[in-house]
């Protein structure tokens, strides 16, 4: 699911994993619960961010250095997010351009556009160094996906790893919780 230039994977271990999980989560208070879900979320998507990091064209390492992840709480359904993509305050010093404006323009591509000065026919547009008056002709870009291929490469192991933290994780929260009720 694309989500404001970003990707969103819904997580669904198997039911034995699940099970086990049930059993040790009515152990654990709804805080340490979110902690330890929230962590090994955030722990889990790492290799998908890495994946993307490393497929984004070589010509957009601002587009590269802004991807992160950020984590949305929705309160009306009680789930948890972690959405990876760029921050959307990321912006180069020198040109202004912020890659939250064009992430999905590199993923996807363009078609061919007119860009006209936002003063109309007699304002400037900026053009890498140069000033050309009124508007310009784009030929488009052809799409570079990084996010899709990312995803789909690591999507597998993204459950592996939140399934694997959470089964070390439980058992160390439960028992911390024991600990402190003797």
């Amino acid at each position: 699911m694309s989500n404001a230039g970003g990707i969103s994977i819904t997580l669904e271990p198997d039911r034995a994993s699940l099970a086990m999980l049930e059993r040790a989560m009515k152990k654990l208070p709804e805080a340490v619960f979110e902690k330890v879900c929230v962590g090994a979320a955030r722990t889990a998507m790492t290799p998908m961010l890495n994946a993307m990091r490393r497929l984004v064209p070589a010509q957009h390492g601002l587009l590269r250095k802004s991807l992160s992840k950020k984590t949305v709480k929705d309160k009306g359904n009680g789930r948890v997010l972690i959405v990876l993509g760029p921050k959307k305050g990321s912006k180069d010093p020198a040109t202004g351009a912020n890659p939250s404006n064009y992430a999905h323009l590199v993923e996807f591509g363009t078609g061919e556009h007119v860009i006209r000065s936002r003063r109309g026919p007699k304002g400037f547009l900026k053009i890498g160094d140069r000033l050309v008056l009124g508007a310009v002709q784009h030929p488009g870009a052809r799409e570079k996906p990084f996010m899709r291929p990312a995803f789909d490469a690591t999507k597998h192991l993204v459950v592996q790893k939140y399934i694997a933290t959470l089964k070390r994780r439980v058992p160390r929260e439960v028992e911390k919780l024991s600990r402190g009720n003797r």
